[in-house]
């Protein structure tokens, strides 16, 4: 019997953000299996004295969640937010925390392209400098058809947030 490989379905996120010098566009790159649900709205609680990436904390199924601007975050530059937002629910991997296996969750405020996408093994992996990105807040970079797609750290992200005591 022969063996297959699955290989995970990625969904891409579009960012307001265009990068190098032909304008490419950006995305962000997540697997199915991360994405838990794609909301329209949800109610954002501030958190006072927050970093502005940090939008506030949202309730959801019972759980309290960070959500978060991965734009800001990224620190891309202010634009006018032009079409609609979502919010999507991420499994971003397990906490290193006394409950083992406890499972890391964030929202993520995007914009509403989000779509899924084959990857070609025509893509290639992309230096961050090419780019100018801070480093430890990706996991990969890379360029295909054109358009630059990052896969962020969410795990470093949440547990790394600059002005906040770890």
């Amino acid at each position: 019997m022969k063996k297959t490989t699955q290989i995970e379905k990625i969904v891409a996120a579009r960012a307001r953000q265009r990068v190098g010098e032909g304008n490419n566009k950006l995305f962000f790159l997540f697997t199915t299996s991360q994405v838990e649900e794609i909301l329209t709205d949800i109610v954002v609680r501030p958190l006072p004295f927050a970093p502005s990436y940090l939008r506030g904390i949202a309730f959801w199924r019972n759980s309290l969640l960070p959500v978060i601007d991965l734009e800001k975050r990224f620190a891309f530059e202010d634009r006018k937010q032009s079409g609609k937002s979502r919010f999507v629910v991420i499994r971003a991997g397990t906490k290193e925390s006394p409950v083992d296996g406890e499972v890391f969750r964030c929202v993520l405020k995007l914009s509403d392209d989000i779509h899924p996408i084959d990857i070609s093994a025509s893509g290639f992996v992309v230096n961050n400098e090419q780019i100018g990105l801070e480093s430890s807040l990706f996991r990969g970079i890379y360029r295909w058809n054109e358009n630059v797609y990052v896969v962020p750290d969410l795990v470093f992200i949440l547990q790394n947030q600059p002005g906040i005591e770890n």
